[in-house]
C-alpha cells in the first residue's frame, strides 16, 4: 500500500506450496461488519482456490474518511419510508435475472453515430465496422468519445448492449462503458464482452436513441478502441410498452411506496429513494455532458496558451484551477472525473508541477 508518505508490505505465505500458483485475484469486498476488507484469491493447478485476508491496516488507507470525497451538496431525491428487509442487498440495488438476454433477441436495425465519430467515419462505416468480426472502431480524443445508437424499428424496443473490447489491443480498450448515468469498469487482460443489461425506466427512455460513453484508454498516445457492439431488443408487446403517453409518464414517474407490516417498529424503517422520472434522468445527462464540454473547452484554450500568459489570463488560470479541483471533491460521473483532470493538466506547466500538486491536496482517489 502507498500512502503520501510511507509504502507499507504485507508477506502472504502461501503453504502448503506444493501446488503451482495458475493466477491470483485481489478483491475488495464489504465484510459482516460492514467494513471492507481485501482477499487474495489464489488459483491453484490442481483446481483448488486458497483465500487469504490482508491485514486492515495495511489496505485500508484509500477508504478513509481523510481521502474519499464527501459530498457537500443535499440529495435531490425525496425520500419515502421503507421496512428494513433481511435479505442483505441495499435498498434500492438493481439487479437482472442470470437469463436476461435469453428473452431477448439482437436488433439489426439501428444507426450509430455521434459527433466524435462522425469526424473519422460515416454512418454506414461505424456499422459495418461494429458489426464485422476484426473491425473495429478507433478515436483519439484524449478524454474518451460518446456513441449515439438510433433505434429504426418502431415494433422493438432496445433493452440491452453488449460491447466487445481488447481483442485489437487490451492496452487500448476504454477505461469504462457508461450508459444512463452507470458506469461499468472495464478492466481487460484480454477479449472479452461486457453485457450492459436495461431496467424498465431505462428502456423507456431508449425508444428513439440512447448515448454511450466511453472512457480514455491507458494507451499513451490517447487511442481508444472498441470492437464490437451487439444491441438487443424485445417486441413492444413482450416488453409491456405503454399505449399512451401518460402510461409512459405514470410508469417512469411512480414513487416507491412504504410497505409496512401490522404493528412494524418505526424504528425498523430506513429511507429509500424514489425512483427518477424519465425527465429528470434526462436533464441529469445533458447538464453532466454540458459540463463536460465547458471543461474539454477551458483544457483546449489554456492548452494553446501555454506558458506565454498575460497576467489576466495568469488570475483565470487560478480561478480554473480552484474549480476543477472542487469539482473533482464532488460525486460526478466518471465523464466529467475525465474532463476535469485533463483541465487540470492542462493548468500546469510540468508533469513534475501537476503530480506534486496532487500530492499536496489528497487528490489521489481520482487519479
Amino acid at each position: 500500500m502507498l500512502k503520501p508518505d510511507t509504502i507499507l508490505v504485507q508477506e502472504i505465505k502461501v503453504i502448503p506450496a506444493k501446488a503451482k500458483i495458475m493466477d491470483m485475484v485481489a478483491i475488495r469486498h464489504p465484510s459482516s461488519n460492514s467494513d471492507h476488507r481485501t482477499t487474495l484469491i489464489l488459483l491453484c493447478e490442481d483446481g483448488s482456490l486458497r483465500i487469504y485476508m490482508a491485514a486492515m491496516e495495511q489496505t485500508g488507507f484509500w477508504l478513509s474518511s481523510s481521502v474519499q470525497p464527501i459530498s457537500t451538496i443535499p440529495s435531490s431525491k425525496p425520500t419515502k419510508k421503507k421496512k428494513v428487509t433481511k435479505s442483505g442487498k441495499p435498498a434500492g440495488a438493481v439487479t437482472f435475472p442470470v437469463d436476461f438476454f435469453e428473452h431477448c433477441q439482437v436488433m439489426n436495425d439501428v444507426e450509430y453515430g455521434g459527433n466524435d465519430l462522425l469526424q473519422i467515419y460515416n454512418t454506414q462505416q461505424i456499422k459495418h465496422r461494429l458489426n464485422t468480426t476484426g473491425m473495429y472502431v478507433v478515436s483519439t480524443k484524449p478524454a474518451g468519445f460518446n456513441l449515439e445508437i438510433a433505434n429504426q424499428d418502431n415494433s422493438l424496443v432496445i433493452t440491452a448492449l453488449r460491447v466487445l473490447l481488447g481483442t485489437q489491443d487490451s492496452q487500448r480498450a476504454p477505461s469504462y462503458v457508461e450508459v444512463f448515468g452507470r458506469s461499468v469498469q472495464t478492466n481487460v487482460a484480454r477479449n472479452r464482452w461486457f453485457d450492459l443489461p436495461f431496467t424498465r425506466d431505462e428502456s423507456l427512455q431508449a425508444d428513439k436513441k440512447i448515448t454511450v460513453t466511453f472512457g480514455p484508454s491507458q494507451d499513451p498516445e490517447g487511442v481508444t478502441m472498441v470492437d464490437s457492439i451487439k444491441v438487443y431488443g424485445k417486441t413492444k408487446d413482450a416488453f409491456g410498452w405503454p399505449e399512451e403517453t401518460e402510461d409512459l409518464a405514470s410508469t417512469s414517474a411512480a414513487p416507491v411506496q412504504a410497505t409496512t407490516g401490522v404493528g412494524a417498529d418505526a424504528d425498523n424503517l430506513v429511507a429509500t429513494p424514489v425512483q427518477l422520472t424519465s425527465l429528470d434522468r434526462e436533464c441529469n445527462e445533458c447538464s453532466h455532458r454540458m459540463v463536460s464540454g465547458v471543461l474539454e473547452v477551458l483544457d483546449g484554450c489554456f492548452t494553446l496558451f501555454g506558458n506565454t500568459m498575460e497576467e489576466s489570463k495568469l488570475a483565470q488560470r487560478g480561478t480554473a484551477v480552484e474549480v476543477a479541483t472542487r469539482l473533482l471533491t464532488l460525486p460526478t460521473p466518471m465523464s466529467v472525473q475525465v474532463h476535469t483532470k485533463c483541465l487540470l493538466a492542462a493548468l500546469h506547466t510540468t508533469k513534475i508541477s501537476y503530480h506534486s500538486y496532487k500530492v499536496h491536496h489528497k487528490l489521489f482517489t481520482h487519479f
